[in-house]
């Protein structure tokens, strides 16, 4: 499937030219670098195993994982973060 066809079909977030794609890649990974750490752990873990099971037991499983992402001290920061308008100072934890 070509690029715009698949972003049409809602299979690709986004698109950019392929001269861009290097650029847009490490600000991508600049972006999850700088996110939670125990959030963006859980998220691929749950990616890596969430082919293994059906779609009741993924829910369930990532519900699960919600709830310790919350209950984080970075989930706390984030929240505060965000009512200050600053970024987050996540720590790990």
């Amino acid at each position: 499937i070509e690029g715009e066809k698949a972003l049409q079909f809602g299979l690709l977030n986004y698109l950019v030219p392929h001269d861009q794609l290097e650029q847009e890649t490490v600000k991508l990974a600049e972006k999850i670098s700088n996110s939670a750490p125990v959030a963006v752990q859980l998220t691929k873990k749950a990616m890596k195993i969430s082919y293994l099971h059906d779609l009741a037991s993924s829910l369930d499983m990532l519900a699960g994982y919600q709830g310790i992402a919350q209950r984080t001290n970075d989930h706390f920061e984030a929240v505060q973060a965000f009512e200050e308008k600053r970024d987050s100072n996540f720590k790990g934890f």
